[in-house]
Order: structure tokens, then C-alpha cells, then sequence
């Protein structure tokens, strides 16, 4: 992507670019003089699949005492406790390695529009300050 010469280059990047006169983000181009605000917008992720995970696992381990009370065969507490302490702690990993979605919208005459999203709030961060300075510079 390369910036005419009478434009004023606020970011360039592999993907991006914001001058004066217009935003290229991903083969798109939205025209500066329209866009009047950006936002990033942050989504959170569902945990509830590592939280289902984690209560297999205790399910499995409680099976796993109920079989040993009971004076059932002692293979299927071991296979059920181990089982159940592999998947609490897979889920717990899974859990704690969700990461938020951070998405940058702009604010033109047609609307709101999503430009990009990273799990890096940095990325999208530049991308806006960029956009901003633009936005201001024109007045």
C-alpha cells in the first residue's frame, strides 16, 4: 500500500494504512472526511466450556470415592480418578489461557463499522491513536 504524495501518512503496516484522506485496513478503504469517532470494544470470552470440563472432572472424582465406598472394583476409581484430575486440570489450563477479543470500531455518516480485531489490545490501540490523530488534524 503506498500513500499518494500529497497525503499524509499518520501509520503504515503490513495490513494497515491511515493518512490524512483515507483508512486501508485488510484490502478496505474507508474514506477519511466520513469518519467521525473510534472505539475499541472489548469481548470477553465464554468460559463456560472449561467451567463444564472442570465439573466432569469432579463428578469423575467423586464417582471415583463413591466406587471406592461402595467396595466396588477398585480399576474403575483408579481409571474414574485420574480421568477426572486430567480434565480439571485441562480445564483449569483452558480457563485461565481465554484471552479477550478487542475489536475496533469507527463511527462514519452510514454507521458503526468493525475495522479489525486482535486478542492484542496493542495492535488495535495503534490502529485507533492513528486514526484519531487524523481525525483531529483535519479539524
Amino acid at each position: 500500500m503506498q500513500a499518494a504524495s500529497n497525503e499524509i501518512v499518520y501509520l503504515t503496516s503490513n495490513a494497515t494504512l491511515v493518512t490524512n484522506t483515507r483508512i486501508v485496513v485488510k484490502n478496505t478503504t474507508y474514506v477519511m472526511s466520513n469518519v467521525t469517532s473510534t472505539r475499541i470494544k472489548k469481548i470477553d470470552p465464554d468460559p463456560s466450556i472449561p467451567y463444564l470440563m472442570i465439573g466432569a472432572g469432579l463428578v469423575a472424582v467423586m464417582s471415583a470415592a463413591a466406587i471406592l465406598i461402595s467396595n466396588g472394583p477398585y480399576q474403575y476409581a483408579i481409571i474414574a480418578f485420574f480421568g477426572g484430575v486430567a480434565t480439571i486440570l485441562t480445564g483449569e489450563v483452558f480457563r485461565r489461557n481465554l484471552s479477550p477479543l478487542f475489536t475496533l470500531l469507527i463511527t462514519t455518516s452510514g454507521g458503526e463499522s468493525q475495522l479489525m480485531h486482535s486478542y492484542d489490545k496493542h495492535d488495535v490501540q495503534v490502529i485507533a491513536d492513528a486514526i484519531t490523530a487524523a481525525v483531529v488534524a483535519r479539524g
